[in-house]
């Protein structure tokens, strides 16, 4: 038999004349769900506030203890940097997929409050998203239903978003998403139904939900022409048409116009990267779509039953924004940030399913109530076997949601565990190597941004990629790099592939533990590596004396002997070095090599350690020159960039061999002193 919607099973005789069932009594009887009095509002309001704090708590408290998340770090930072000095961090708009709008708002609470801060306001975006759903499941649900029910109805859908595993891992780190979920399906809930009172108030704030919702996230413009689109085709009056093209689709377009006429070169280079970044694309859309998210395909199995039972519009919500976040994802790519936008599908689908789980147990009571074979009792004793089933049911569920959700966001590393040391061993770096993007966060402002070299873009003397990363590893550039894995296939290349290079030319000073058996490593450069010469090579090691070297003013002739010393104060490998010591007129150093003519030279590869009177940081430019034989001046354009206090190896592949007379060392005037070990020249 085909339950009917519009009314409960028939009640017993004696309230036949009544024609409804009898209110049940507040505080005895689950009235949200049996239907009844509208006399318990004071419990709708309790309700709300319970699932309130519920969905903040579970979004907030299990992940508090994380360390910063890379999808974190760069919106936060963009906007200390536009808040703090008013300047671009990393172009953003150019690879993030949103305005300026979540950074400032991040970076601002970043400010005040520090990260802790950042996740309490996404929990609360969670929040409201948990809200939007109860009001748009109350709406948009059958006004035939008892109002107890409605509200039955909304409170179960928006108990599916408030344990969604999905929907609490969007809340439980600062990312745009948040604001994204929050202001759409605020969006949703004051718009639909478009019937009803205060058109024009509730259209002009679903589009400003709306335009917040797209500046939190472009994403959201894609179901902008299918909403517009629906309230058009269902003005069914001239009047009530171009009452919505004013209040709400004519300003939506415009300004989302005049965005992009303002932002058209960023959007432009976005769509480019967006194009060429697969980092998150899937070759198994199988895993990402189903395997990995099987509560959503049972919730959808669950909202199919409650389809017939739903409205018109209701079902019209459901289809039209399912099927616009599901063809854009399958359409654009397998991406395994589906979990971020599966939300929408949940926020979608949620009323179905409140529909399909609320009307079979109300009915169930009101049958065990109407029953003659039943006491009063007896529909008691059903009823409370019937919440007992239903507890257990949630608790199991709520339990593996957080489970799932956690699963989501431990993917990434977890830097608190080893904060204290990596603090400790980047004290007075400046310049550093990492595979996550998070250490900046907690490096700034003590290191600038410009300082910390990710995995995902290097430029080192015109190299790019691997070469980049193995040419600045090889020179120790670096004064510290920290690994810890790294995230996806760009973040684990420099583990993965580089380990090798940098144990050949770093220390492992430290190792905390992270998740799931990975660890947290920190390297600092071997203090001095002296190569094994070319069996054809000169070689000054300064052994015994200084060889011939001395200083070359920059108005007169070289000085064998001059400004020059044996140091035992800084030594390579144990070996007495060569010390310089530059003045305001004689900054470089050299040697003659010997011959009339010279002797000839391919390369020439030296030590360097140099003390300042200003801290350069790795910005102490130093140059390598020759004579030739016709004492021409060369020089290798000035390329290297020595950071203070420590060894560094630099060389120099002249693009000319031949004979040479004499080989130079050019320093800034910045420097005090110079220490000069092992100069290999090759012919």
């Amino acid at each position: 038999m085909r339950l009917q919607l519009e009314a409960p099973p028939k009640p017993p005789s004696q309230f036949k004349d009544r024609g409804h069932p009898p209110a049940p009594v507040p505080g005895k009887w689950p009235f949200i769900v049996a239907g009844g009095s509208t006399n318990g509002k004071i419990w709708i309001v309790l309700g709300l506030i319970i699932l309130s704090i519920g969905a903040f708590c579970l979004r907030f408290l299990p992940n508090n203890n994380h360390s910063a998340y890379m999808d974190e770090v760069s919106q936060i930072l963009a906007g200390r940097y536009l808040i703090e000095s008013g300047t671009i961090y990393a172009n953003i708009l150019t690879w993030s997929y949103g305005s300026y709008l979540w950074p400032v708002i991040a970076g601002s609470m970043d400010i005040i409050g520090g990260l802790g801060l950042v996740r309490t306001f996404t929990a609360l975006c969670g929040v409201i998203m948990t809200l939007a759903t109860v009001v748009s499941a109350y709406r948009l649900s059958s006004h035939v239903l008892p109002i107890q029910r409605r509200w039955a109805v909304a409170f179960v859908a928006g108990l599916v978003m408030a344990i969604f595993p999905t929907a609490l891992g969007i809340g439980s780190f600062g990312t745009y998403d948040a604001l994204a979920g929050a202001a759409f399906m605020s969006g949703i809930a004051v718009l639909f139904p478009v019937e009803g009172t205060a058109q024009r108030t509730r259209l002009v704030s679903a589009f400003l939900l709306f335009f917040i919702a797209f500046l939190a996230k472009y994403v959201i413009a894609i179901f902008f022409p299918v909403i517009c689109l629906y309230l058009m085709l269902s003005a069914g009056s001239i009047r009530k048409l171009i009452e919505r093209i004013s209040w709400f689709i004519g300003p939506l377009t415009a300004i989302c116009a005049l965005y992009f006429l303002l932002f058209r070169s960023e959007l432009t280079a976005l769509l480019s990267f967006s194009h060429t970044y697969t980092d998150l694309k899937s070759q198994d859309p199988f895993l990402v779509y189903v395997w990995e998210r099987p509560e959503i395909w049972l919730l959808v199995v669950i909202a199919s039953i409650g389809w017939e039972r739903a409205t018109r519009q209701m079902k019209m919500v459901a289809l039209g924004g399912s099927g616009v976040i599901l063809g854009f994802q399958l359409i654009y790519r397998a991406d395994f940030d589906f979990w971020k936008h599966s939300i929408y599908l949940l926020f979608f689908l949620a009323p179905l399913a409140g529909l399909a789980l609320v009307i079979p147990v109300s009915r169930v009571y009101w049958h065990a109530r109407a029953s003659n074979q039943l006491s009063r009792s007896g529909a008691r004793v059903r009823l409370m076997g019937l919440s007992a089933v239903i507890l257990v049911v949630f608790s199991a569920s709520l339990l593996m949601s957080l489970s799932q959700a956690n699963l989501l966001v431990n993917f990434y590393p977890n830097l608190s565990i080893a904060l204290p040391t990596i603090k400790q061993n980047v004290t007075g770096v400046h310049k550093v190597l990492t595979d996550d993007l998070a250490l900046r966060y907690y490096l700034y402002p003590d290191i600038s941004t410009d300082q910390v070299t990710d995995p995902f873009y290097v430029e080192y003397y015109g190299k790019t990629g691997m070469d980049g990363y193995r040419a600045s590893i090889a020179d120790r550039h670096y004064d510290v790099i920290i690994l810890d894995g790294g995230i996806g296939p760009i973040g684990k290349q420099l583990s993965r592939n580089l380990t090798g290079l940098i144990k050949q030319h770093y220390n492992l000073v430290a190792s905390e533990p992270g998740l799931n058996g990975t660890s947290i490593d920190i390297y600092k450069p071997h203090q001095c590596i002296l190569t094994t010469p070319a069996a054809n090579s000169k070689v000054f090691n300064f052994a015994s004396g200084t060889q011939g070297w001395g200083g070359h003013p920059s108005e007169g002739e070289f000085q064998a002997g001059s400004q020059v010393s044996i140091s035992q104060a800084q030594t390579c490998n144990k070996q007495s070095s060569l010390k310089f010591t530059p003045t305001a007129e004689s900054y470089q150093v050299g040697v003659r090599l010997g011959q009339p003519g010279g002797q000839p030279v391919s390369s020439i590869k030296t030590q360097i350690y140099i003390e300042t009177t200003t801290d350069n940081s790795g910005n102490n430019v130093i140059g390598m020159a020759a004579f030739d034989q016709n004492w021409q001046w060369h020089d290798d354009g000035f390329k290297h960039s020595v950071p203070t206090g420590r060894w560094m190896e630099i060389s120099w592949q002249l693009p000319n061999p031949g004979f040479y007379n004499e080989i130079d060392l050019v320093f800034p005037k910045e420097a005090t002193t110079v220490y000069i070990s092992q100069v290999e020249v090759q012919p």
